[in-house]
Protein backbone atom coordinates (compact mmCIF):
# COMPACT_ATOMS: atom_id res chain seq x y z
CA UNK A 1 0.00 0.00 0.00
CA UNK A 2 1.50 3.35 -0.85
CA UNK A 3 0.08 6.97 -0.78
CA UNK A 4 -3.43 5.25 -0.16
CA UNK A 5 -3.13 2.89 -3.05
CA UNK A 6 -2.98 -0.93 -3.27
CA UNK A 7 -0.31 -1.94 -5.95
CA UNK A 8 0.84 -5.63 -7.22
CA UNK A 9 5.27 -6.20 -7.28
CA UNK A 10 6.39 -7.57 -10.09
CA UNK A 11 10.20 -8.89 -10.26
CA UNK A 12 12.32 -9.74 -12.92
CA UNK A 13 13.04 -13.49 -12.99
CA UNK A 14 16.73 -12.77 -13.40
CA UNK A 15 16.82 -10.95 -9.95
CA UNK A 16 14.23 -13.86 -8.24
CA UNK A 17 17.36 -16.47 -9.78
CA UNK A 18 20.06 -14.73 -8.48
CA UNK A 19 18.36 -13.91 -4.57
CA UNK A 20 16.75 -17.92 -4.83
CA UNK A 21 14.16 -17.39 -2.57
CA UNK A 22 11.44 -14.85 -2.29
CA UNK A 23 11.87 -14.06 1.41
CA UNK A 24 15.14 -12.32 0.04
CA UNK A 25 13.84 -9.92 -2.12
CA UNK A 26 14.59 -5.99 -1.86
CA UNK A 27 11.10 -4.44 -2.48
CA UNK A 28 13.17 -1.57 -4.39
CA UNK A 29 13.83 -3.74 -7.65
CA UNK A 30 10.14 -4.17 -8.34
CA UNK A 31 7.73 -2.62 -10.56
CA UNK A 32 5.04 -1.13 -9.31
CA UNK A 33 1.76 -1.69 -10.40
CA UNK A 34 -1.81 -0.11 -9.12
CA UNK A 35 -4.21 -3.07 -8.32
CA UNK A 36 -7.01 -1.35 -10.51
CA UNK A 37 -4.83 -1.57 -13.45
CA UNK A 38 -4.26 -4.95 -13.06
CA UNK A 39 -7.76 -6.63 -12.35
CA UNK A 40 -9.40 -6.31 -15.05
CA UNK A 41 -12.37 -8.93 -16.40
CA UNK A 42 -11.92 -11.11 -19.36
CA UNK A 43 -15.13 -12.64 -20.29
CA UNK A 44 -13.91 -16.50 -21.56
CA UNK A 45 -16.48 -18.86 -23.20
CA UNK A 46 -16.21 -22.54 -22.22
CA UNK A 47 -16.72 -25.41 -25.49
CA UNK A 48 -16.63 -27.95 -23.73
CA UNK A 49 -15.92 -29.52 -19.78
CA UNK A 50 -13.72 -32.30 -19.08
CA UNK A 51 -15.29 -35.08 -16.78
CA UNK A 52 -12.73 -37.77 -16.97
CA UNK A 53 -10.09 -37.86 -14.29
CA UNK A 54 -7.14 -36.51 -15.79
CA UNK A 55 -4.14 -37.63 -13.82
CA UNK A 56 -2.13 -34.67 -15.18
CA UNK A 57 -4.31 -31.86 -14.26
CA UNK A 58 -4.33 -30.62 -11.01
CA UNK A 59 -7.68 -30.73 -8.77
CA UNK A 60 -7.08 -27.56 -6.68
CA UNK A 61 -7.40 -25.21 -9.39
CA UNK A 62 -9.38 -24.31 -12.40
CA UNK A 63 -7.32 -24.97 -15.73
CA UNK A 64 -8.24 -23.19 -18.92
CA UNK A 65 -6.69 -25.75 -22.03
CA UNK A 66 -6.33 -24.43 -25.49
CA UNK A 67 -5.13 -25.71 -28.88
CA UNK A 68 -1.41 -25.47 -29.49
CA UNK A 69 -2.27 -23.43 -32.61
CA UNK A 70 -3.66 -20.08 -29.67
CA UNK A 71 -0.07 -20.09 -27.98
CA UNK A 72 0.77 -17.05 -30.18
CA UNK A 73 -2.42 -15.11 -30.11
CA UNK A 74 -2.29 -16.43 -26.28
CA UNK A 75 1.10 -15.03 -25.31
CA UNK A 76 1.27 -12.12 -28.20
CA UNK A 77 1.95 -9.53 -25.33
CA UNK A 78 4.13 -11.54 -23.36
CA UNK A 79 8.09 -11.10 -23.43
CA UNK A 80 9.99 -13.22 -25.22
CA UNK A 81 12.42 -14.16 -22.18
CA UNK A 82 9.32 -15.19 -20.22
CA UNK A 83 7.72 -17.29 -23.27
CA UNK A 84 10.50 -19.39 -23.23
CA UNK A 85 9.96 -20.57 -19.80
CA UNK A 86 6.29 -20.81 -20.57
CA UNK A 87 6.71 -23.39 -23.76
CA UNK A 88 8.25 -26.37 -21.56
CA UNK A 89 5.83 -29.22 -22.86
CA UNK A 90 4.67 -31.82 -20.12
CA UNK A 91 3.74 -35.03 -21.62
CA UNK A 92 1.57 -37.68 -19.09
CA UNK A 93 1.46 -41.47 -20.43
CA UNK A 94 -1.13 -43.80 -19.66
CA UNK A 95 0.27 -47.49 -19.89
CA UNK A 96 -0.18 -50.73 -18.07
CA UNK A 97 3.53 -51.45 -17.47
CA UNK A 98 4.57 -48.40 -15.63
CA UNK A 99 8.10 -49.23 -14.72
CA UNK A 100 8.88 -50.26 -17.67
CA UNK A 101 8.17 -47.14 -19.31
CA UNK A 102 9.68 -44.75 -16.59
CA UNK A 103 13.16 -47.26 -17.21
CA UNK A 104 13.00 -46.66 -20.92
CA UNK A 105 12.41 -42.51 -20.02
CA UNK A 106 15.50 -42.82 -17.68
CA UNK A 107 17.95 -44.52 -19.96
CA UNK A 108 16.71 -42.11 -23.20
CA UNK A 109 17.72 -39.11 -21.31
CA UNK A 110 20.90 -40.59 -19.54
CA UNK A 111 22.47 -41.56 -22.80
CA UNK A 112 21.35 -38.00 -23.91
CA UNK A 113 22.89 -36.30 -20.65
CA UNK A 114 19.64 -34.78 -19.74
CA UNK A 115 18.77 -34.56 -15.91
CA UNK A 116 16.06 -37.20 -15.20
CA UNK A 117 14.69 -35.53 -12.47
CA UNK A 118 11.62 -34.65 -14.24
CA UNK A 119 9.98 -37.68 -14.85
CA UNK A 120 7.57 -38.52 -12.34
CA UNK A 121 6.34 -42.01 -11.79
CA UNK A 122 2.50 -41.27 -10.20
CA UNK A 123 2.02 -45.08 -9.89
CA UNK A 124 5.19 -46.07 -8.16
CA UNK A 125 4.51 -42.80 -5.83
CA UNK A 126 1.09 -44.28 -5.32
CA UNK A 127 2.87 -47.78 -4.19
CA UNK A 128 5.08 -45.61 -1.87
CA UNK A 129 2.37 -43.59 -0.02
CA UNK A 130 0.20 -46.53 0.56
CA UNK A 131 3.14 -48.67 2.02
CA UNK A 132 3.42 -45.76 4.28
CA UNK A 133 0.38 -44.88 5.11
CA UNK A 134 0.02 -48.96 6.34
CA UNK A 135 3.22 -48.37 8.17
CA UNK A 136 1.27 -45.74 10.05
CA UNK A 137 -1.72 -48.02 10.31
CA UNK A 138 -0.27 -50.35 11.99
CA UNK A 139 1.94 -48.45 14.90
CA UNK A 140 -1.13 -46.03 15.17
CA UNK A 141 -3.93 -48.51 15.51
CA UNK A 142 -1.15 -51.12 17.39
CA UNK A 143 -0.99 -47.95 20.11
CA UNK A 144 -4.78 -47.66 20.33
CA UNK A 145 -5.16 -51.19 20.76
CA UNK A 146 -2.57 -51.19 23.69
CA UNK A 147 -4.02 -48.19 25.38
CA UNK A 148 -7.12 -49.51 24.74
CA UNK A 149 -6.19 -52.91 26.82
CA UNK A 150 -4.35 -50.59 29.97
CA UNK A 151 -7.82 -48.73 30.13
CA UNK A 152 -9.38 -51.88 30.20
CA UNK A 153 -7.83 -53.08 32.74
CA UNK A 154 -7.75 -50.20 34.78
CA UNK A 155 -11.16 -49.45 34.62
CA UNK A 156 -12.22 -53.43 35.53
CA UNK A 157 -9.49 -52.99 38.70
CA UNK A 158 -11.26 -49.56 39.87
CA UNK A 159 -15.35 -50.88 39.30
CA UNK A 160 -14.50 -54.18 40.81
CA UNK A 161 -12.37 -53.02 43.78
CA UNK A 162 -14.55 -50.51 45.04
CA UNK A 163 -17.48 -52.92 44.50
CA UNK A 164 -16.18 -55.28 46.85
CA UNK A 165 -15.49 -53.03 49.45
CA UNK A 166 -19.24 -52.01 49.40
CA UNK A 167 -20.28 -55.17 50.31
CA UNK A 168 -21.51 -54.30 53.86
CA UNK A 169 -23.37 -51.58 52.02
CA UNK A 170 -25.32 -53.80 49.49
CA UNK A 171 -26.02 -56.48 52.00
CA UNK A 172 -27.73 -53.84 54.32
CA UNK A 173 -29.75 -52.60 51.75
CA UNK A 174 -30.56 -56.28 50.70
CA UNK A 175 -31.40 -57.21 54.32
CA UNK A 176 -33.83 -54.00 54.60
CA UNK A 177 -36.04 -55.05 52.05
CA UNK A 178 -34.55 -54.09 49.08
CA UNK A 179 -35.57 -56.68 46.08
CA UNK A 180 -33.20 -58.31 43.53
CA UNK A 181 -34.58 -56.15 40.49
CA UNK A 182 -34.26 -52.21 42.50
CA UNK A 183 -30.90 -53.72 43.41
CA UNK A 184 -29.95 -54.34 39.85
CA UNK A 185 -31.43 -51.00 38.86
CA UNK A 186 -29.50 -49.27 41.62
CA UNK A 187 -26.46 -50.28 39.74
CA UNK A 188 -27.56 -49.90 36.11
CA UNK A 189 -27.86 -46.18 37.78
CA UNK A 190 -24.31 -46.53 38.72
CA UNK A 191 -23.37 -47.89 35.46
CA UNK A 192 -24.46 -44.50 33.46
CA UNK A 193 -22.97 -42.58 36.25
CA UNK A 194 -19.90 -43.92 35.70
CA UNK A 195 -19.60 -44.16 31.85
CA UNK A 196 -21.29 -40.71 31.89
CA UNK A 197 -18.88 -39.01 34.26
CA UNK A 198 -15.96 -40.02 32.12
CA UNK A 199 -17.77 -39.46 28.95
CA UNK A 200 -18.29 -35.81 30.28
CA UNK A 201 -14.70 -35.17 31.47
CA UNK A 202 -12.93 -37.22 27.90
CA UNK A 203 -14.71 -36.02 24.90
CA UNK A 204 -13.65 -32.55 25.37
CA UNK A 205 -10.52 -33.55 25.91
CA UNK A 206 -9.94 -35.38 23.21
CA UNK A 207 -11.69 -32.40 21.22
CA UNK A 208 -9.12 -30.32 22.02
CA UNK A 209 -6.19 -32.55 21.11
CA UNK A 210 -8.04 -33.56 17.85
CA UNK A 211 -8.09 -29.79 16.98
CA UNK A 212 -4.14 -29.45 17.69
CA UNK A 213 -3.00 -32.01 16.46
CA UNK A 214 -5.38 -30.88 13.62
CA UNK A 215 -3.39 -27.45 13.56
CA UNK A 216 -0.31 -28.63 13.56
CA UNK A 217 -0.82 -31.42 10.39
CA UNK A 218 -2.33 -28.25 8.63
CA UNK A 219 1.22 -26.33 8.86
CA UNK A 220 2.59 -29.04 6.78
CA UNK A 221 -0.63 -30.47 4.54
CA UNK A 222 -3.46 -28.87 4.18
CA UNK A 223 -6.40 -30.91 5.20
CA UNK A 224 -9.63 -30.25 6.30
CA UNK A 225 -10.74 -30.95 10.08
CA UNK A 226 -13.45 -33.00 10.48
CA UNK A 227 -15.03 -35.05 13.30
CA UNK A 228 -14.94 -38.56 13.31
CA UNK A 229 -18.94 -38.92 14.61
CA UNK A 230 -18.66 -43.33 13.71
CA UNK A 231 -15.19 -43.08 15.93
CA UNK A 232 -17.05 -41.05 18.81
CA UNK A 233 -20.26 -43.15 18.81
CA UNK A 234 -17.86 -46.15 18.95
CA UNK A 235 -15.99 -45.43 21.57
CA UNK A 236 -19.46 -43.91 23.97
CA UNK A 237 -20.74 -47.92 23.12
CA UNK A 238 -17.27 -49.21 24.47
CA UNK A 239 -17.38 -47.50 27.51
CA UNK A 240 -20.75 -48.24 28.78
CA UNK A 241 -20.30 -51.95 27.56
CA UNK A 242 -16.70 -51.99 29.58
CA UNK A 243 -18.56 -50.66 32.58
CA UNK A 244 -21.90 -52.68 32.87
CA UNK A 245 -19.54 -56.15 31.86
CA UNK A 246 -17.45 -55.37 34.73
CA UNK A 247 -20.41 -53.72 37.22
CA UNK A 248 -22.19 -57.32 36.19
CA UNK A 249 -19.15 -60.02 36.74
CA UNK A 250 -18.62 -58.33 40.34
CA UNK A 251 -21.84 -58.61 41.57
CA UNK A 252 -22.86 -61.94 40.21
CA UNK A 253 -20.08 -62.56 42.93
CA UNK A 254 -21.24 -60.75 45.78
CA UNK A 255 -24.97 -61.85 45.44
CA UNK A 256 -23.43 -65.69 46.36
CA UNK A 257 -22.56 -64.02 49.31
CA UNK A 258 -24.41 -64.75 52.73
CA UNK A 259 -25.99 -61.21 53.51
CA UNK A 260 -25.25 -62.05 57.35
CA UNK A 261 -21.53 -62.65 56.46
CA UNK A 262 -21.73 -59.63 54.80
CA UNK A 263 -22.74 -57.27 57.65
CA UNK A 264 -20.02 -58.50 60.04
CA UNK A 265 -17.12 -57.30 57.49
CA UNK A 266 -15.19 -54.52 58.80
CA UNK A 267 -13.45 -52.60 55.80
CA UNK A 268 -9.98 -51.36 56.82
Amino acid sequence: IKDGKQYYLFYPIEYIEEKGSYENLDMRKAKLYPVEEIDIDIPLVAGTQIKENLFTLSRNTMQLIYPRSMATTLFANTDEKYLNRLSSPEIGIQTDNHASVAQQLEKIQKDNGWSADRIYDFDRERQNNRMFILVINVFSYGFILLIGVISIANVFNTISTNIILRRKEFAMLRSVGMSEKGFQKMLNYECLIYGGRSLVIGLPISFIFSFFIHHVINQMVQVDYFIPYASILLAITMVFVVVFITMLYTTRKIRRNNVIEELRIENI
